[in-house]
């Protein structure tokens, strides 16, 4: 149990990286980072970030543009 919170927590970590970095599709994202569908990753994001990455995406996005 321990090591897939870690595996998890290092995923959802990665995934933010991406979603921050890059233009890439979520689902992108989800491959690259070990999930087999976004909605996978979407679950876990939820999870551990309480938003979807999407929204994660944008509010970041936002801060930056001082909105």
């Amino acid at each position: 149990k321990a090591n897939d919170f870690r595996k998890t927590y290092q995923s959802i970590g990665d995934s933010c990286e991406l979603l921050l970095s890059t233009d890439k599709s979520i689902l992108t994202i989800a491959l690259e980072v070990g999930y087999n569908t976004e909605k996978t990753l979407t679950r876990n994001f939820l999870r551990f970030r309480s938003m979807t990455p999407g929204k994660f995406r944008r509010s970041v996005e936002l801060q930056e543009n001082g909105i």
